[in-house]
């Protein structure tokens, strides 16, 4: 099982990392497979699919509210 692992993780490297505020997210990339398409966070929050914010007074430094637009196979929109 360590062998499969390891094999695995060797395939994986960083991409650039992508940095809002005091917040950032570095993509990894693996050599095996193209993986599930996705945005960046500059393009997902560009395009209004993802919003970052604090909670409000009773949030805590270390506590985000994220909300997600969702685009559904019949052109709606709904939030996660």
């Amino acid at each position: 099982m360590e062998k499969v692992i390891g094999e695995y993780l060797s395939g994986i490297t960083l991409g650039e990392p992508q940095v809002y505020k005091n917040f950032g997210v570095v993509p990894l990339f693996h050599s095996g497979n193209g993986g599930p398409p996705y945005l960046t966070l500059k393009e997902a929050m560009a395009q209004g699919i993802l919003t970052i914010g604090e909670l409000g007074s009773e949030g805590t430094v270390s506590e985000l509210k994220q909300l997600r637009r969702l685009r559904r196979g019949d052109g709606r929109e709904g939030e996660t």
